[in-house]
C-alpha cells in the first residue's frame, strides 16, 4: 500500500440503489459510509481500499456476500445486523482476533487469510460453516494441539491453515463425513 495515498470522497462515487452486486474494489475508500441506500445489494466487494474500520453497514440486510479483502481493518466489529451473511472475506487486514461474528449463523465460508490471528476462537455457533480459510496467520502448535470450537462445525469441508507453524491438528473427529 501506498503510505501517501489518500482517501476519495464517498461523494464523488455514484451508487446505483437498485444493485445487487456492488464492486467498488480499488477505489482508495477510506471509510464505509452512503451504502444504507443500497437495500438491495446481496454483494458488496471492497477490495484493496482504504478502510480501518467495519461500520455502517447495518442496514444492508439482504447482504449474502461482503468482500473486505486487502484493507487496514484491525478489528472484526459492527457486522451483527447481517444475518443473511453467506461469505465473508476479511483477508489481508490487520486482524488480531475473529470476533464479532457470532450472530452469523449463515456463513457458509470465511476467508482470514493472512492476518495476524493467533488463536481459533469464536466461531463454534456457526453450524452452516463449510470453508473455513486461516492460512498465513500466527497460530501455532505450541502446546494447543486441539483445534478448539471446531468440533461443532459438522458442516465444515474444507479447512486451511497453511503457513502457520501447526505441527499436530486433533480435535476434528466429529468433522469428518
Amino acid at each position: 500500500k501506498q503510505e501517501h495515498e489518500l482517501p476519495v470522497d464517498m461523494e464523488t462515487i455514484s451508487l446505483d440503489r437498485d444493485a445487487e452486486d456492488v464492486d467498488l474494489n480499488h477505489y482508495r475508500i477510506g471509510k464505509i459510509e452512503g451504502f444504507e441506500v443500497l437495500k438491495k445489494v446481496k454483494t458488496l466487494c471492497l477490495r484493496q481500499n482504504l478502510i480501518k474500520c467495519i461500520e455502517n453497514l447495518e442496514e444492508l440486510q439482504s447482504l449474502r456476500e461482503l468482500d473486505l479483502y486487502d484493507n487496514q481493518i484491525k478489528k472484526i466489529e459492527n457486522l451483527e445486523a447481517l444475518t443473511e451473511l453467506e461469505v465473508l472475506d476479511i483477508s489481508f487486514n490487520l486482524l488480531r482476533n475473529i470476533e464479532g461474528i457470532d450472530k452469523l449463523t449463515r456463513l457458509k465460508k470465511l476467508f482470514l487469510v493472512n492476518n495476524k490471528i493467533n488463536k481459533i476462537e469464536n466461531i463454534s455457533n456457526l453450524h452452516q460453516l463449510q470453508m473455513l480459510e486461516l492460512g498465513s496467520n500466527r497460530i501455532r502448535s505450541n502446546r494447543l494441539t486441539k483445534m478448539e470450537g471446531l468440533q461443532s462445525l459438522v458442516n465444515l469441508r474444507e479447512l486451511y491453515l497453511s503457513h502457520n507453524g501447526i505441527e499436530v491438528i486433533e480435535g476434528l473427529e466429529n468433522n469428518v463425513q
